[in-house]
């Protein structure tokens, strides 16, 4: 549309009485270029996707789901399933396992609607009779958008689940482009920094 603008503009200008000022629709894009790309350096000029991602989306785990799906991926079977506790419905699909749940984004749950107590129930029943060989947790508040007035069952509901059935071997230690993974004993004894983690379980 921009280019359009410019070019129609210009054809007008060349026709008339003001042929002189032709120019000038060229250099309004390219000042207004300049001063966008400028303004948005961070994100055009990253120094990788990652980078632009975290730039772009935050602390939310984009780039980090590829490398904790390929770390399950490595000792999961084709029959394994998962369970993600948060909204990060990608780890189903770089995983290539299939969802112990049929909840798969946690939004409505927070919701303060009649049906958000109920709705966690049910996920908590899906995962306890499919028991996934796997369960992630995603702790970042944009996985969750809680609310003051959100219930908060299913939290400890989850950290029973994973306690009683669980053992950790993964943490993913969310901080941008200066994120840490750790896995296995390493995940054991790691204190993460950040609010904002990925926990990674297996079944006992």
């Amino acid at each position: 549309m921009s280019g359009v603008a410019v070019s129609h503009t210009t054809a007008k200008l060349r026709d008339g009485s003001l042929s002189f000022l032709a120019a000038v629709p060229a250099i309004i894009f390219v000042i207004a270029l300049v001063i966008t790309t400028a303004h948005d350096s961070e994100f055009f000029f990253a120094k990788d996707l990652d980078s632009a991602c975290h730039r772009l989306y935050g602390r939310n785990p984009f780039p980090e789901a590829r490398k904790v799906s390929e770390f399950i991926r490595s000792r999961a079977e084709a029959s394994d399933e998962i369970a993600v506790i948060g909204s990060e419905p990608e780890l189903y699909f770089y995983s290539r396992l299939r969802s112990a749940t049929g909840f798969v984004y946690m939004y409505p749950l927070m919701e303060p609607h009649p049906f958000a107590i109920a709705m966690q129930h049910e996920m908590e029943r899906e995962i306890e009779v499919a028991n996934p060989r796997f369960v992630v947790f995603v702790s970042e508040a944009a996985s969750w958008l809680r609310r003051d007035d959100s219930d908060s069952g299913i939290f400890d509901w989850s950290g029973k689940f994973v306690q009683d059935h669980y053992k950790p071997i993964g943490v993913v230690d969310l901080m941008g482009d200066d994120t840490e993974f750790h896995f296995d004993d390493d995940a054991r004894s790691y204190q993460p920094r950040s609010p904002s983690k990925m926990l990674i379980y297996q079944r006992m």
